[in-house]
């Protein structure tokens, strides 16, 4: 048993929690015995919130506050801006909710309720708590708007006991879902640093891309064609001849490619292949051992193309993928439970996220690819586990989840050889009277290759595909984002690397809107979120940019009357 030493922490506070605690039951000969256990459990998880030599801890008192403060400020940034001005800090009003989790604030009833919700956090770091008192602000956010220093303070340290409970509960659930998923940094980050890299729970190659010869490993879509290969097939010319050949690691990728024996896919490594198998590619494998199940996923790929023409944003070959990791895995449940973890809107946000990326026009022939995964699934899969997904409805929350959470990947063998071509010239610039032409005919000739490739090929230049990343999918957006995704390892590998310097404790945020988007006026960044995300974004630009007119960039307005 623990025991936390009475001299580091405030007694009253401590007394105050232990007597709520010392509930009358109707064991009273055992209850002093009952509460004291309790007690001790419940310190274990907030001891630090009580001890001073972990007020900066990761969950002392004042982190506390200071997470409690941006949750504030992300949830609603007018009352965030309103106790600013008003001088309201959080050591007058929610030390006391924090430390003795609400246990003054309500009826013993309500807090009975609120901790059930508390406890049944399974990793007790009640983070949730935080989510409880932003709702608590929330529900008062009129009269606190309307009132006075000395009044707000009045309403904070004394809260209403009229209300519901459940609504407040309600409120901090819809919070947690809206902003609950954050990543915030424990260290100080300089400008360029690699805060982390992450591999795909899975991933898959968009299939117009793939049938239009894009070649990628089926594994990590690290590409499979030299830059020359690449650079014939996009300006449809293989009389080109690449400067500097030295400067592609792919040059020699055709005879490194390693091919399943049945199917004959291609990996661009033994290590990837293996993988494949173990994962999922056993299941898929197109071996003609059983044709009528090789043109069943055919048949769902030839549907699913129907459906979702160019510019891809997923593919179906994540859920064959996800159905094949759940039949080869030994642990199903750890794999489902993992598939949870991303992010799920409650159902009209998923409508909508299910409209964006098949629409209404192809509704037969979504139903067909609906009915054609049902059936794969019974004759072959026998997944019960995953029935519920392909009913209607399920189908609909499957697809909205994929189009949440979902990154796009990226890979080309083009741009690593630009890449390093340009990192061939910048010695070469120390002696500039010799380098100049040299780099100035190398820039002029992947000028023209791109000027040839967007005649002929147009923007689609990369092997493309997506993939689903657990810590990625909890980075949150922000128009003054401090970090971006980049690849660089030309594979599915993602790295998240800062943009400026990030603090300890700050949010780690990156920009969810293109790089020409991300320009525009606040209203066209604001529409343009609303329209693909489903929310309104209320970052420091955003509110920094609130006393803006509500026009479109001129960028905008100039697409809408071409449009017209």
């Amino acid at each position: 048993m623990f025991f936390v030493p009475i001299n580091s922490i405030d007694v009253n506070i401590l007394s105050d929690l232990f007597q709520r605690l010392n509930l009358k039951c109707l064991f009273l000969e055992h209850a002093e015995a009952d509460a004291f256990y309790c007690f001790t459990n419940l310190m274990i998880h907030i001891r630090d919130n009580f001890m001073k030599i972990y007020d900066h801890s990761e969950f002392g008192i004042l982190v506390r506050m200071q997470r409690f403060l941006m949750l504030l400020k992300k949830t609603d940034a007018n009352i965030h801006y309103l106790f600013e001005k008003q001088k309201l800090k959080p050591e007058f009003y929610a030390f006391r909710w924090l430390t003795l989790l609400l246990s003054q604030e309500f009826r013993l009833p309500d807090v009975v309720r609120i901790w059930d919700s508390l406890f049944a956090d399974q990793e007790r770091n009640f983070e949730f708590l935080l989510y409880v008192c932003c709702g608590m602000i929330a529900l008062q956010k009129d009269r606190l708007l309307n009132g006075s220093e000395s009044q707000n303070i009045k309403l904070l340290q004394n809260y209403p006991q009229d209300i519901d409970v459940y609504q407040i509960l309600e409120k901090a659930v819809e919070l947690k879902r809206l902003y609950g998923r954050q990543i915030v940094a424990r260290k100080i980050y300089q400008s360029g640093e690699l805060i982390f890299e992450e591999q795909p729970l899975v991933s898959a190659q968009f299939e117009w891309n793939k049938l239009y010869k894009y070649s990628a490993c089926e594994c990590c879509l690290y590409p499979l064609e030299s830059c020359e290969q690449n650079v014939r097939r996009l300006c449809q010319d293989s009389s080109i001849v690449i400067l500097h050949p030295e400067c592609d690691p792919n040059r020699n990728m055709p005879q490194r490619i390693v091919r399943c024996s049945k199917c004959n896919e291609m990996y661009c490594s033994t290590t990837c292949y293996q993988q494949a198998m173990n994962n999922y590619h056993f299941t898929l494998c197109q071996s003609n051992e059983n044709q009528e199940k090789d043109q069943l996923i055919r048949h769902i790929t030839d549907l699913w193309r129907s459906v979702h023409p160019p510019p891809e944003t997923t593919s179906i070959s994540l859920v064959l993928k996800i159905m094949a990791m759940l039949k080869q895995t030994d642990n199903r449940l750890a794999l489902l439970q993992e598939l949870q973890k991303f992010s799920q809107g409650v159902q009209s946000e998923n409508q909508q996220f299910y409209h964006k990326l098949l629409r209404k026009e192809f509704e037969t022939q979504v139903e067909q690819l609906r009915h054609a995964l049902e059936q794969f699934n019974e004759q072959y899969m026998q997944l019960a586990e995953f029935k519920w997904f392909l009913t209607s409805n399920g189908f609909r929350q499957l697809l909205a989840l994929l189009g949440r959470n979902q990154q796009g990947v990226g890979t080309s063998s083009l741009a690593l050889w630009v890449k390093n071509c340009e990192a061939l010239s910048e010695p070469q610039q120390a002696t500039a009277a010799a380098a100049a032409p040299a780099t100035s005919e190398v820039s002029q000739f992947i000028d023209a290759i791109y000027t040839k490739i967007d005649d002929v090929s147009g923007e689609f230049i990369d092997c493309e595909g997506s993939g689903l990343f657990k810590l990625q999918s909890c980075l949150n957006h922000s128009c003054d984002a401090n970090a971006e995704i980049q690849y660089l390892h030309n594979n599915s590998t993602l790295s998240v690397v800062t943009t400026r310097l990030i603090s300890n404790n700050e949010e780690i945020t990156i920009n969810y809107l293109s790089e020409c988007d991300r320009n525009r006026s606040r209203h066209s960044r604001q529409k343009l979120l609303q329209e693909n995300y489903l929310f309104l974004c209320q970052c420091n630009r955003c509110t920094s940019e609130s006393a803006e007119p509500d026009e479109t960039s001129e960028e905008e307005s100039e697409n809408d009357m071409e449009e017209d």
